[in-house]
């Protein structure tokens, strides 16, 4: 259908799977001080380039669902226009607005003084234990 076909929806979503269960060996402490040190990182980089006026919740929370529909858009129209097939062009567009989001999340938690490292590293934690007792399908926090 098109030449430059990169990925399609469903084999992205497959290579996802696949590098997620290989960052399942990821579990001792080595490895989580290394998450956990990179994410605060991010954190502290990101938020300095916040101004004054945006660093409110007023302004974060909405900037952020706008950010997530700017993505969102991105997959819609790639589902619309290429039949689901993601190009070159789209790839660097999805990884922008992605680094988008990560930043509007860093703002949150640096406004919250909350660890983004500890938070991320708590829900691969959350996932790993849902995988473990057969609960990662289904929905809500308590299953």
């Amino acid at each position: 259908m098109h030449d430059q076909i990169k990925l399609t929806v469903d084999e992205a979503v497959d290579r996802l799977s696949r590098q997620v269960a290989e960052a399942d060996a990821l579990r001792d402490e080595h490895d989580r001080d290394n998450i956990t040190w990179g994410m605060y990182i991010y954190q502290m980089r990101a938020w300095q380039f916040a101004l004054p006026q945006s660093q409110t919740l007023a302004y974060l929370l909405p900037a952020l669902q706008g950010e997530v529909g700017e993505l969102s858009q991105i997959f819609a129209k790639i589902e619309r226009d290429k039949g689901g097939c993601i190009l070159d062009d789209d790839i660097e567009r999805i990884k922008s607005e992605i680094g988008d989001v990560l930043w509007m999340l860093a703002g949150l938690t640096s406004l919250y003084n909350l660890d983004l490292g500890e938070i991320a590293w708590g829900n691969v934690q959350k996932l790993t234990d849902r995988q473990r007792r057969g609960k990662i399908n289904g929905s809500g926090d308590d299953r």
